[in-house]
């Protein structure tokens, strides 16, 4: 139907009336080509009985030669053709559509990946051509002439003739046969398309086209971005049309009626032409003639160098042909595109009508404006050609031996391959390298430059006198000074700008640039790595010099630094760039008599700023006060906010058996060779070549002691490294002279090194194909010094503890790490981080890679070290937190930018993965489901935390059970029914049976969960599950339960169980009135001594740790209640903060109702402590019991409630010499609505 929307959208028709009646009435549309599809049932011999879905749709990423190819050998005996290729969408994406097993067929046969797509009608083939005639008269309509637009149709690929029949017959063919979108569009581009506006709803069009045309100049631009705000999007289209030139009538985007209100004086000023010619001031007749002569003599020559240096060789390895790229070439390419743009262009709008008061006026500015202009490049026509000649005089009186600097030294060109052709000996990718950019000669020095290069070694390393002046040759007389590092680490070419004055001690500016070379020592393909992006501003040691510190040190006090923050803005800068610094001092003050003076600085590239530091703090100090330094001694307010930290999960990509490693292996990774350090299964068969350190000069680790994956406070790993130190390590003698001590920056990239490593370790560049390492962005990060490495230290400790690690929006870890000298902390690094970011498409260290899917990719993780899955790790990490697409596939790429059903993440994501799929999406008429299995750890936080370490609380049973319900469900693309609906997941019921109460650690425990029903009404979906988990072949834990989509506002007007009725204890007090009451807070010093700290001889008989601890307050009745056994109030502030909130779920906070019952749970726990009902044994803990407990949720706990309320009614209490069993009812609160309903929960009481 897109060439049937065009032609109405455009113009050509413009009644709906008949084509609208055709659609509702005619058979073709209601039970031929949709519904009952009899077209289909007649050409494949089908029974009109069998009600059973018979057209299916897949889209495949394979080409469409090779699915022509398998079609052609997939013929049934009794349907002849049963599938068809009915789209070409790109060079590798196609659609097939036709009998289910047929498709299925063509994709074992081509190996490729899949995905079924919703393609309800059986068009595009020969199974239409019985109604060809029918559908040449529903299209036969009247038609409009349209002028200044060609109408190209994907049936013969040419414009089409605006006739009524001819259109009719071409829309019926379009029915009848395969549409071929990417021979649509590079026919469109032959005959000069170079600009393809998408006009329908989202994208995926102009996708297809920059696929199609990725290799030519274009433009392509999509009007409905799912997620965006579409009059944004517009405006971002018409920018983008700008600046390539289009016309555009802007006059829509105005609002005329605020505009036209304003008073009706001219908006145009008039111009008066005049003036001085220009001419005369170019050359003077003298100079002329000069000029004259020179360029008889060197045109020649300069022109001819200046072509040979216009083109750059593209060099390969022997398999890969040399490609020549001209600079020349280019341009000629760009200049057609805008003449072909402005060959198509129309005439402009005209402007709003609040500019026509002044038309005249205009009018006649416009001619004299054109008039100016005229002469203005006629001038500049005879200006280009007398400045070209002034070039050349330049130029040869330069070659006659006029002074030129130096250039500075690179590597050598390599030589080009000579064509040939050969075999490919490999199928893995060969990088593409540009040789490196010519190095423009260097200038004679220029009127801004300061300081040069020659002026900052000998600052470095000779007189400071002879930079700075004789008023500072006392200096040169101190046995120590501020120095800038000696080469290799003096990271500064030049000093362009100063604003200082000697002797003052106030705010003080200085601009310095550092010119990367090409072929860098330090580089990883082409980019700087950590420290010389932040050594480079080093300058700060050249401004406090300059301002006069060493007339008061006097060789005593020697410079160290003690603070800084920095964040980077952009990636790492390559070679070639310059690194613009504007350093600032910006106070001083006194410590002792210690200086202290306080800076920052700016970075950019050209006019981006790529990084900043904030805080720096710098001071001069005594030998004997840094030997007396302490190093870093955290502050008790440090110490407990660590020791609070919320422990976390993440599942390793890959798994390495290795957990030390030495100097060699590290040097692997600069080799690029991760296979020969970790081992075989991290080989990526050529993929990501540049994720490696750089060189053995820059390697700030030697070797890895220790790496516990799960460690450190944040549970998600903790590594520790060392490095050996010598003094006559190249760092120690060019830092600095006279005063050798290890630069921070260097130590600092041994931290980043570090990350580097473990991101490798933990399989995080499975994830991507071509990337690098680079810097989180806008992540302040922190640096502490407070002691110095100098040469006599022999050993430097890293110890780093993992923050946080994910996968969106690029895979990633952030840690704190400690820089050890024997015990002394001597730096403290914290926010470190690293991400995996692919390489730009400019790159020119990027590989040439055959096409892989996101699927293929997450396919690359070997399986050696885990169990065969459908979804991995991967998989639930993104369904989880990341584009929910990666997880299920591109259907559900609408929900990018908006809230998509999700998976409970971090400490409640309790699915390892998932290891089958049985269920047709969309197809909810049976019933689906998923295996799926969560491997136990031996010490999860729910073990340490729990009263007893093997116990698994009755909330994590829960999830564990629950959570494979949303996943078939989102599997089986059931928001989907409303598409445009956001919604939100909810359990409403369920009933759960315990098998055996068994320790699980370090078991893996199989779920098959059931989808048995789906109703959708209206904005809402219920669906019905069943659980069965099993633990070694036997039942474990089995029930049912019921789940909901919702939109937000009826999540918002829940009225809970009771119709929104005030039934608080509180308020009713039916069961807090008689008897004794006893009131514990829970946070009280007594509680805690008695509820939580276990004693020596009954340790197990206490309540959990702090993310189990749910309660604040408790009331008991000892013999209250429905039962007269026991009655229990108790009460939670809820906070934001709560931990559970950002795990369950992302970007849609809400308690999970598990947790609600665990809270029950506890105050279970309090009676029956409060009751002393273990006494009767020698060492008691707090159990399952193997029963049915039942619940009922109608309402949710978000951040925004305030108060959590609990009643329990104890309606049994079981005493046996081997078990206590306490069983009740309970309802929970939010506010003053009862929103949750527990049944015969139940707790057991056993000897440990």
């Amino acid at each position: 139907m897109g060439e049937v929307s065009m032609l109405f959208a455009l113009g050509v028709w413009d009644r709906t009336d008949k084509i609208s009646k055709s659609l509702r009435e005619s058979p073709v549309f209601q039970s031929r080509i949709t519904g009952s599809m009899d077209n289909v049932r007649e050409a494949w011999n089908l029974s009109d009985s069998d009600k059973k879905k018979i057209w299916y749709s897949y889209k495949l990423e394979a080409s469409p030669d090779a699915v022509r190819k398998a079609l052609e050998k997939d013929l049934h005996p009794s349907m002849g053709r049963s599938a068809y290729l009915i789209f070409v969408n790109t060079p590798n994406e196609v659609v097939i559509a036709g009998d289910d097993q047929a498709c299925k067929r063509i994709i074992r046969d081509l190996g490729c990946n899949y995905f079924e797509v919703p393609v309800t009608d059986a068009i595009h083939s020969e199974l239409v051509r019985p109604d060809y005639k029918e559908l040449i008269n529903m299209h036969r309509l009247p038609v409009n002439e349209v002028s200044n637009i060609d109408f190209y149709s994907a049936f013969d690929f040419a414009p089409i003739v605006v006739d009524s029949d001819i259109i009719a017959k071409n829309v019926a063919n379009i029915y009848a046969n395969e549409i071929d979108f990417q021979k649509l569009i590079e026919k469109a581009y032959d005959d000069g398309g170079r600009v393809f506006i998408e006009l329908g709803p989202r994208d995926n069009c102009s996708k297809w086209i920059d696929e199609i045309l990725r290799h030519k100049k274009h433009l392509s631009a999509g009007i409905d971005k799912r997620g965006d705000d579409e009059n944004v999007t517009i405006i971002q289209i018409l920018a983008k049309l700008f600046c390539h030139k289009v016309s555009l009538d802007l006059s829509p985007l105005f609002v005329r009626s605020k505009m036209e209100s304003v008073s009706k004086r001219l908006l145009v000023k008039s111009i008066t032409l005049g003036g001085d010619s220009i001419e005369s001031g170019i050359l003077t007749p003298e100079n002329r003639e000069i000029a004259k002569e020179i360029t008889k003599d060197t045109d020649s020559q300069v022109y001819g160098a200046a072509q040979e240096q216009t083109s750059a060789r593209i060099v390969c390895k022997k398999e890969l042909q040399v490609l020549v790229v001209s600079d020349s070439a280019e341009a000629e390419e760009s200049r057609k595109m805008n003449e072909t743009i402005s060959e198509n262009r129309q005439i402009p709008a005209p402007a709003p009508s609040f500019l026509c008061a002044g038309e005249q006026e205009l009018s006649r500015n416009i001619s004299l404006l054109n008039a100016s202009h005229e002469a203005f490049l006629n001038t500049r026509k005879l200006a280009s050609r007398q400045i070209r000649e002034l070039i050349a005089l330049q130029i040869a009186l330069v070659k006659k031996g006029d002074r030129a600097e130096d250039t500075p030294a690179r590597a050598s060109e390599p030589e080009p391959v000579e064509p040939e052709s050969v075999e490919p000996e490999s199928v893995e990718p060969e990088p593409v390298k540009l040789e490196p950019k010519p190095e423009p000669e260097k200038p004679e020095k220029k009127k801004n430059i300061i300081w040069d290069q020659d002026d900052l070694l000998e600052f470095a390393g000779g007189s400071i006198a002879k930079v700075f002046g004789d008023e500072y040759a006392i200096i040169d007389t101190y046995h120590r000074k501020v120095r800038l590092p000696l080469m290799p680490y003096l990271l500064v070419t030049r000093v362009t700008e100063l604003n200082a004055k000697r002797g003052e001690f106030k705010p003080s500016t200085m601009t310095t640039e550092y010119d990367i070379p090409f072929n860098a020592w330090y580089c990883i393909d082409g980019q700087i790595p950590w420290a010389v992006s932040v050594e480079s501003g080093q300058c700060d040691l050249l401004l406090i010099s300059y301002l006069g510190i060493d007339f008061s040190c006097k060789g005593e006090r020697v410079y160290r630094l003690l603070d800084c923050t920095l964040t980077f803005l952009e990636d790492m800068a390559m070679e070639g760039e310059t690194l613009r610094y504007e350093i600032s001092i910006n106070s001083f003050a006194k410590s002792g008599k210690s200086l202290l003076f306080f800076f920052s600085y700016e970075c950019f590239v050209k006019e981006r700023m790529v990084l900043k530091m904030d805080g720096g703090c710098a001071g001069f100090f005594t030998d004997e006060e840094l030997a007396a330094g302490k190093g870093i001694i955290y502050s008790e307010e440090e110490i407990q906010e660590r020791n609070q930290t919320e422990k976390k999960s993440f599942t390793p990509f890959l798994v390495c058996d290795k957990k030390a490693f030495e100097r060699n292996d590290l040097i692997e990774i600069i080799k690029g060779n991760q296979e020969a350090c970790f081992g075989r299964h991290y080989s990526q068969n050529g993929l990501n070549q540049s994720l490696r350190f750089s060189s053995e000069e820059m390697l700030m680790i030697d070797r890895v002691t220790s790496i516990d994956i799960d460690g450190g406070p944040w549970g998600l790993g903790r590594i520790m490294a060392e490095k050996i130190l010598a003094p006559d390590h190249w760092y120690f003698p060019c830092h600095f002279k006279d005063d050798e001590v290890m630069a921070g920056s260097l130590m600092a990239e041994g931290c980043g090194q570090l990350l580097q490593f473990f991101l490798l370790y933990v399989g995080m560049h499975t994830r991507t194909k071509d990337a690098r390492f680079q810097p989180i962005k806008n992540l302040p990060q922190k640096v502490r010094c407070r002691g110095q490495v100098i040469p006599k230290d022999r050993l430097l400790t890293y110890r780093m503890e993992i923050m946080e690690i994910g996968l969106a929006p690029h895979p990633y870890a952030i840690a704190n790490i400690d820089i050890l000298l024997e015990d002394k902390i001597v730096v403290d690094f914290k926010n470190l981080g690293v991400q995996l970011v692919e390489k730009h498409e400019d790159d020119p260290y990027k590989i040439c890679l055959p096409e892989i899917s996101e699927h293929q990719l997450a396919k690359q993780v070997p399986r050696t070290e885990e169990k065969e899955a459908l979804f991995t790790q991967y998989h639930l990490q993104n369904f989880a937190t990341g584009s929910i697409s990666e997880c299920f596939g591109p259907e559900f790429e609408i929900y990018e930018n908006r809230q998509p059903p999700r998976t409970p993440n971090g400490d409640l994501q309790l699915t390892t993965r998932v290891l089958e799929v049985v269920g047709e999406r969309h197809d909810f008429s049976k019933p689906a489901y998923a295996i799926a299995e969560y491997d136990v750890p031996h010490d999860a936080w729910y073990y340490e935390q729990n009263s007893h370490p093997g116990v698994m609380p009755y909330s994590i049973i829960m999830e564990i059970a629950l959570q494979p319900c949303g996943f078939i469900s989102a599997c089986m693309g059931t928001t989907l029914i409303y598409p445009e609906t956001d919604f939100y997941f909810r359990n409403l019921d369920g009933a759960g049976k315990l098998h055996q109460d068994i320790d699980l650690r370090g078991k893996t425990v199989r779920n098959k969960s059931t989808l048995l029903s789906t109703a959708a009404m209206g904005n809402t979906i219920l669906q019905s599950f069943e659980f069965e988990m099993e633990v070694d072949g036997k039942p474990y834990y089995t029930g049912t339960a019921a789940f909901g989509y919702f939109v937000e506002a009826a999540l918002r007007d829940q009225v809970g169980l009771d119709s929104g009725i005030d039934n608080h204890p509180l308020t009713e007090k039916k069961y807090l009135s008689d008897g004794e009451i006893e009131f514990l807070d829970l946070k009280s010093e007594d509680a805690r001594k008695r509820y939580y700290e276990p004693g020596t001889k009954k340790p197990y008989y206490r309540l959990t740790g702090p993310q189990l601890d749910f309660l604040n307050m408790v009331q008991i009745v000892k013999q209250g209640g429905k039962k007269g056994l026991g009655y229990i109030y108790s009460e939670r502030k809820l906070r934001p903060a709560d931990w559970f909130f950002k795990c369950h779920f992302y970007q849609d906070p809400v308690m999970p109702g598990s947790l609600g019952v665990e809270s029950v749970m506890q105050a279970l726990q309090i009676f029956a402590l409060n009751q002393d009902l273990g006494a009767q044994f020698i060492s008691p803990r707090f159990t399952q019991i193997e029963d049915i407990i039942v619940w009922k949720y109608r309402g949710q706990m978000n951040p925004d409630i305030d108060l959590m309320a609990i009643e329990v009614h104890i309606t049994k209490i079981e005493k046996k010499t081997d078990k206590v069993t306490l069983v009740g009812d309970a309802s929970l609160w939010k506010d003053k609505i009862r929103i949750y309903e527990i049944k015969d929960i139940a707790l057991c009481i056993e000897e440990a």
